[in-house]
């Protein structure tokens, strides 16, 4: 994600590359490739991978996902809601209370939510 900020600059230009290197080397993570793009597609690539990662059961993995997703915008709905659906799955039921709250403050018209929070009595 830390890639993201260096858009806007030619990817071949000296500085792209001297700020991603900066950034592996502080971080000590890997800039991927994927992850260099516009924040919107980003998103969503990332929603798309957290919702594979929830159909292969690897909960944890879809969870972290979504927390990048919603670093990036803060006010995604759908985010919130496969943020919380993960922490369910996981047997997280506080953070995934909190999650469907939050997902439902910024979507109030997701049927789907409403009915699921009222299932689980919250």
């Amino acid at each position: 994600m830390l890639a993201h900020s260096a858009l806007g600059h030619k990817p071949g230009s000296a500085f792209f590359s001297d700020f991603l290197k900066e950034m592996s080397s502080m971080t000590g993570q890997a800039v991927k490739s994927d992850e260099i793009m516009p924040k919107v597609a980003m998103a969503r690539e990332k929603l798309r991978k957290a919702e594979t990662y929830f159909q292969l059961t690897e909960y944890d993995k879809a969870a972290k996902e979504c927390e990048q997703v919603i670093q990036l915008e803060p006010d995604n709905a759908l985010a919130w809601t496969r943020l919380a659906s993960a922490y369910f799955a996981i047997g997280d039921m506080a953070r995934a209370r909190q999650a469907f709250e939050t997902s439902l403050r910024l979507d109030p018209a997701n049927a789907s939510v409403q009915e699921f929070m009222r299932l689980q009595g919250w």
